[in-house]
């Protein structure tokens, strides 16, 4: 009788532990319900900007999201004036499809009773709307600048840099929150889980097929961004053509990754990129089964780093920026069966491996070394 005295008081107090501590974490996750929430009041409140936004169409895409022109060309006698409509317009258009994935598939989180961790899709919405707050205020700086009477700039339609540099944010972080989205109903919600069996819905196949249009970027131009210019966590298997990203010529930014492509983005794709500026990675790869065709990498502490396996990369790694002090390739720990060729210039180490020795991997090199102190691998 003393032995359940003691035993059954104990085991209710355990009880009791663990179910706060149950209770504790899953309140830290967050529900599906609160993340629907925290997007209806993002798109809500960008759709009644009708200062920034317009419903319309653009180029053939129709969307609640199309961002306003800014200033309008006045007469100029410059014959080197360039007008940066053709730009303006692509990322217009950029911006308004990735908001209207956005918009079409977050209502899918009201009705799902999926229980996992939200943080992460919680901080995509948040990122996504905290840099829509800048590209707003830059917006309305210069929104109305066409009536003011004295002003003897020639304006265009196109964009100011702290316009430029808000734009280019904001249209990276629509990307990754409806990337972020994309990913949560792909891999938790199943609504793609039938495509191609017998139990297909229109629905599923409808959010497949806009998911890969999704996962295709072409003809970016992306420049000096406070993070890095491009961070790419997925969709895995996307195509990107025609990249071109600059960080500027201040000094070397540590820690920043000109194009940092996440563990999450295995299979892209991608052809035709140019990187310049001073960060400490030029290309930061930590994804496998990636392809890199024609690309030319500079500016970089360190041009490119390979962390995982299965990766190709042709193209060219110079050092334009760091006095002969920078490396080409550092290899991580990942690093297996993958294929470089490459040509070197400028370089201290061509090739460095650290304590991490590749396993099946091929490199077909050329390499101009700038002085007898420069190696070709180390």
């Amino acid at each position: 009788m003393k032995v359940k005295k003691i035993i059954l008081p104990v085991f209710l107090i355990c009880v009791l532990a663990l179910t706060s501590v149950m209770l504790f974490g899953c309140g830290k996750k967050g529900t599906s319900a609160d993340t629907y929430q925290l997007f209806d009041e993002t798109i809500s409140a960008m759709k009644a900007d009708t200062s920034t936004f317009s419903s319309g169409s653009e180029q053939g895409l129709t969307s609640n999201f199309i961002l306003n022109d800014v200033v309008y060309k006045k007469e100029v006698s410059s014959t080197s004036a360039q007008d940066n409509s053709t730009d303006y317009n692509q990322y217009k258009l950029l911006a308004a499809y990735g908001l209207n994935f956005i918009e079409k598939y977050y209502p899918q989180l009201k009705s799902s009773s999926v229980q996992v961790n939200f943080k992460s899709l919680n901080n995509s919405v948040n990122s996504m709307k905290s840099e829509y707050e800048w590209v707003k205020a830059e917006h309305s700086k210069l929104a109305g600048a066409k009536e003011v009477s004295g002003l003897n700039y020639n304006l265009y339609n196109g964009y100011f840099y702290n316009y430029r540099t808000a734009m280019s944010t904001f249209i990276g972080r629509v990307y990754d929150c409806a990337n972020s989205l994309a990913y949560h109903l792909d891999r938790e919600v199943n609504l793609a889980a039938n495509v191609g069996n017998d139990k297909m819905t229109a629905t599923g196949l409808e959010f497949y097929l806009d998911y890969q249009y999704l996962g295709i970027f072409e003809d970016l131009r992306i420049s000096y961004n406070k993070h890095g210019n491009i961070y790419y966590n997925g969709q895995s298997d996307s195509l990107f053509n025609n990249i071109l990203c600059f960080y500027g010529s201040t000094p070397l930014s540590e820690n920043i990754k000109n194009i940092n492509i996440g563990t999450k983005a295995p299979g892209c794709k991608f052809n035709n990129i140019h990187v310049w500026g001073y960060t400490e990675y030029a290309l930061y790869v930590q994804s496998s089964g990636c392809t890199f065709t024609n690309t030319h990498l500079e500016g970089g502490s360190t041009q490119l780093f390979l962390r995982s396996a299965n990766n190709s990369f042709v193209g060219e790694i110079y050092d334009t920026l760091h006095d002969n002090t920078a490396v080409g390739i550092e290899i991580g720990q990942y690093f297996a069966q993958s294929f470089v060729q490459a040509s070197f210039r400028g370089l201290a180490t061509c090739i460095h491996y650290g304590k991490f020795r590749p396993t099946r991997a091929t490199f077909i090199v050329s390499a101009i070394l700038p002085n007898s102190e420069s190696v070709l691998c180390d």
